[in-house]
């Protein structure tokens, strides 16, 4: 399994956000006058700050929802994270199961199987996938799930 910050570093990457390693084992994400710092609170829980020229606040969450956190953060809605009340953690069979997927999946291995694959990207009427450098990243265009980032070999 890839670790949870090389997969956040990945997604990082995607969305062409800088990475630095904090001394506490912490990470920072920051683009342009952004930053959101995540601190290790536990093993299992993280502290996120949220910076901007507009606002600056904390709150703990579960590692597993960092990677919703961080989209959201990113695609403009960081007004939903004071506030953050996370749904439920979307996995590949929710995208299967949903969206009738597996011949997504097929596809998307089937096109691995040949070579490199820059950017894979399938849709349906809710859930979305996204395969990039290795990882799928799961999303509920209606945001009422979280995002999740899974590994995809």
């Amino acid at each position: 399994m890839i670790e949870f910050k090389k997969r956040l570093r990945i997604l990082a990457e995607k969305e062409r956000y800088a990475i630095d390693y904090l001394v506490d084992g912490g990470l920072r994400l920051l683009k342009d006058d952004a930053v959101l710092q995540l601190h290790p609170k536990s093993r299992r829980f993280a502290t996120c700050s949220v910076l901007d020229k507009n606002d600056c606040f904390q709150f703990d969450v579960s590692k597993e929802f960092v990677f919703d956190v961080f989209l959201r953060f990113c695609g403009g809605f960081r007004d939903t994270l004071r506030n953050y009340d996370p749904g439920r953690l979307l996995t590949l069979d929710d995208y299967i199961s949903e969206e009738n997927g597996q011949e997504q999946i097929d596809e998307l291995q089937a096109l691995l199987a040949v070579g490199p694959v820059e950017q894979f990207r399938r849709g349906g009427n809710i859930l979305f996938i996204e395969y990039y450098a290795g990882i799928i990243v799961i999303f509920d265009d209606l945001m009422t799930a979280s995002t999740n980032v899974i590994e995809f070999p």
